[in-house]
């Protein structure tokens, strides 16, 4: 019997190891699939044909929609084509995971935008995404970079992409809305500011050639009728207004 009972403790050993391994097999898998999502937790799962809301966690942004800033006309061309790619995606349902219009999470939206408009490609996660971006002050922000926030005060877990005006583009748990950077949660949870840099090259390349077209074209205005021209569009710079904004931030 003792041989027995021996021989039955080390089958049921085996068994227990081989269910823990299953168990750690599993809890790998599930921490794999949160790295491509804005580090946070579900808040819409796939169902069926399309995407079913549930639970949403608490520390994720819920906000009414409020109408998107217009578009300057000053803007660098790649600046605009930023901002009309980000802007057709509102109103699309929030997904953890998402990818596209039936559902997209924050580091998703953020992803496809730059690369829809621009060809530029973004790592997945807001948490790579931060670790991507130059570093820039809030004071010096633009259209087109990345605001970096911490929902739960443990590294980052949020992105939303500035589009001017002292508002900002994101999925949030209403889904892909415009949020002013004076709202409570964003002051409370924001972390950091980044810039893609090739992206700003591009801006920075696009401003001095306007500069130069703007310069040249005053010259032959001046030659042809004596009169002033229109005065050149802003380049690179921030917005008066942008700049009035972002100082209420740190209010």
């Amino acid at each position: 019997m003792k041989g027995s009972n021996r021989v039955s403790l080390h089958h049921n050993n085996k068994r227990n190891a081989g269910a823990l391994n299953w168990i750690a097999m599993l809890c790998v898998a599930l921490m794999a699939a949160g790295m491509v999502s804005c580090g946070s937790h579900k808040g819409v799962t796939a169902s069926g044909r399309g995407y079913t809301k549930t639970s949403v966690n608490k520390s994720r942004p819920e906000t009414k929609p409020v109408a998107p800033p217009p578009i300057p006309s000053d803007l660098t061309a790649s600046s605009r084509r930023l901002l009309q790619q980000a802007y057709g995606w509102l109103g699309t349902p929030y997904a953890y995971g998402g990818t596209d219009r039936k559902g997209v999470d924050c580091s998703g939206l953020v992803m496809n935008v730059y690369n829809d408009a621009l060809s530029i490609k973004l790592p997945r996660s807001s948490a790579q995404q931060q670790q991507y971006c130059q570093p820039i002050d809030m004071k010096d922000i633009s259209p087109g970079d990345l605001l970096f926030f911490s929902p739960s005060g443990k590294g980052i877990g949020h992105v939303g992409l500035y589009i001017g005006s002292g508002s900002m583009i994101h999925a949030s748990s209403s889904g892909v809305v415009v949020t002013p950077l004076e709202s409570q949660w964003v002051k409370k949870r924001f972390h950091s500011a980044g810039r893609v840099a090739s992206y700003w090259a591009t801006v920075t390349d696009e401003a001095e050639r306007d500069k130069r077209n703007k310069k040249l074209a005053a010259a032959s205005g001046k030659k042809k009728n004596g009169k002033k021209s229109r005065p050149a569009p802003r380049a690179v710079e921030s917005m008066a207004s942008d700049s009035i904004a972002i100082a209420a931030f740190f209010e």
